[in-house]
């Protein structure tokens, strides 16, 4: 993917901010007070009327007849608009424009003569609450709204029906998709669509089903928190995992082993200990649910030893959390799924936040000489704090170094460059550089190597070392050791070493001193906006 995250050609760098989607998921899943997003245009007889035209990459799936009932299950979803993912947790798909939808389907028909090229089945398909051949299930199908945008979050709302019918026909190309669907309030919606859709076999079976569909002991040994500010409570996402092995985005296990998830509601500030038994208030945890091919609140995940995941969520029992005089707590865990099987579980543990793995993608040192100083930006007093912040970017031609340095506030500091030695730290004191950041944020200081179609190959966020900066007549001189995160989750490997000198005259300043009142979390964004993707 091409990328901007700095003008890489001619020596020309700026700092940009990764476009993120910020969003509060509940079920609807909305923002405090949203502002609206854009609607479309409402059709015959009051209904709201919408061209969906894609695809949802690789949610297609066949899964043939699992319950041997003489009939085939269908699983696709469709968008009209840009798709992204985000952890409510869980992986969630959704639009990523106001305005734009995304509709799952879950229909029920005949089986593909063909299970490794299954064929959806013409004909029109009725609501059900469940499987039934000739059916849509209502639990599955579904559609996820972004009604717009409001501050740096947007609403997303999931939209569920109670009625209507999906008419499938054969044409060139693929299908002709027709759903008329109406909400349990009597809203209508007209969903179109024409086009490919492409599915994956899943029909083996000897696949597991969705549901675990047995009890369940649980066993954890590594509990880690996550926190979802709410007006009136603190929601906290516990996941209890049986290995300390899991994936990188700390959301599941990384190999056959079981997550046991609890969604609870505590009082703002409040311990976790305490007695929970289902529901939406404070005091309560979260109801399991399932959602699509996944599961929200309160649920079950296990990897099987072939790497396929089931679930189970829970509806009714209790659970009780103990605080130890050591800090860890005990856990007694009494539930029943909702399909009537028990999930069990006493075990004491402390509960940990995650560490995020490292952002770096290096592996070995670097030596960068950067060519010049491409820019510099001059923020003045941002921090009020007395001192004096600077952007700076060194570059060769296929590499930039970037640093977000603090001077001491000084008579002509918007015109001078300061001579010194500047430490990696995160306090925003003089002397001090800001560490790097490439998650949400894409920001200084970092150091980044693209290819010569402008790909982003190398990036590392610098966290730890020094630069110092000296003046002989018109020339400044940056040397610099630091490091990237390499050790951030194992403090006994060694980072890797981003190390260089710049000589040379400086360009002018840009001058962003007006922002010193303004957000400084926006510091980064007023610079520009793109995607950064590190290429594989």
């Amino acid at each position: 993917m091409k990328i901007d995250f700095f003008h890489w050609r001619g020596l020309s760098a700026a700092a940009v901010a990764l476009a993120s989607l910020a969003i509060s998921c509940q079920d609807p899943i909305e923002t405090p007070n949203p502002g609206p997003g854009p609607e479309p245009e409402p059709g015959t007889d009051g209904q709201t009327e919408i061209a969906l035209d894609r695809e949802v990459e690789e949610s297609g799936m066949y899964f043939g007849d699992f319950w041997k009932e003489g009939y085939a299950n269908y699983y696709f979803e469709l968008a009209n608009g840009e798709i992204g993912m985000i952890d409510d947790g869980g992986a969630v798909t959704v639009p990523m424009n106001a305005g734009d939808y995304i509709l799952s389907f879950d229909l029920w028909g005949a089986i593909s003569e063909d299970h490794t090229e299954p064929i959806l089945p013409e004909g029109v398909y009725t609501a059900n609450n469940g499987r039934a051949e000739g059916a849509f299930d209502l639990t599955n199908t579904l559609a996820v709204y972004n009604k717009g945008q409001h501050g740096e979050q947007f609403q997303i709302v999931n939209i569920r029906f109670s009625d209507g019918t999906v008419e499938v026909s054969h044409i060139d190309g693929g299908y002709s998709i027709k759903a008329e669907l109406t909400t349990a309030e009597g809203d209508k919606y007209k969903f179109t669509y024409t086009g490919s859709v492409s599915m994956d076999d899943w029909s083996n079976d000897n696949e597991p089903t969705w549901e675990i569909g047995k009890d369940v002991t649980l066993a954890p040994v590594y509990v880690t928190k996550t926190l979802f500010e709410e007006d009136n409570c603190d929601n906290w996402l516990l996941r209890c995992f049986d290995t300390r092995n899991v994936t990188p985005d700390g959301l599941h296990v990384n190999e056959q082993g079981t997550k046991f998830q609890i969604s609870l509601r505590i009082p703002k500030g409040g311990d976790f200990a305490g007695t929970y038994r289902p529901g939406k208030e404070t005091g309560s945890f979260e109801p399991g649910e399932r959602m699509g091919l996944f599961a929200a609140g309160t649920y079950c995940e296990r990897v099987n030893a072939n790497m396929s995941i089931q679930y189970c969520v829970m509806n009714q029992g209790e659970i009780k959390i103990s605080r130890n005089s050591d800090g860890t707590y005990t856990f007694n865990v009494n539930l029943t799924t909702v399909d009537g099987h028990s999930v069990k579980g006493n075990w004491t543990s402390a509960i940990e936040e995650f560490v995020t793995p490292p952002q770096t993608n290096l592996t070995e040192d670097v030596v960068c000489n950067p060519l010049a100083c491409t820019e510099i930006v001059y923020f003045g007093d941002l921090y009020e704090n007395n001192t004096t912040n600077y952007m700076v970017f060194l570059a060769t031609e296929l590499e930039i170094v970037a640093f977000d340095m603090f001077s001491p506030k000084t008579q002509g500091d918007d015109q001078v460059f300061p001579t010194g030695t500047f430490t990696i730290a995160d306090t925003q004191e003089a002397w001090t550089m800001i560490p790097g950041n490439l998650g949400d944020n894409a920001t200084p200081s970092c150091y980044v190597k693209y290819n010569e179609d402008g790909d982003a190959v190398a990036a590392a966020p610098l966290v730890k070392g020094t630069v110092t900066v000296s003046k002989s007549g018109n020339n400044y001189t940056f040397s610099y050791e630091v490091y990237d995160d390499f050790n951030k989750q194992d403090p006994s490997v060694t980072p890797h070493k981003i190390s260089g000198t710049f000589t040379g005259t400086l360009p002018e300043f840009k001058d962003a001193s007006e922002a010193t009142a303004a957000s400084v979390q926006d510091k980064a964004k007023r610079l520009g906006k793109a995607s950064f993707r590190i290429c594989k």
